[in-house]
């Protein structure tokens, strides 16, 4: 968040932010990526 704040990305910069929950949204996460086969989340 510090980057974006501070202008560390150009303008046109596609950015993704994942707010998981806490435990239990990791939790849930890693459950679905592990569907979609795709690293888990530590």
């Amino acid at each position: 968040m510090d980057r974006m704040r501070n202008n560390k990305y150009p303008s046109n910069a596609k950015i993704l932010v994942i707010h998981t929950g806490g435990v239990q949204g990791i939790e849930g996460m890693n459950q679905l990526l592990t569907k979609k086969g795709i690293e888990l989340i530590n």
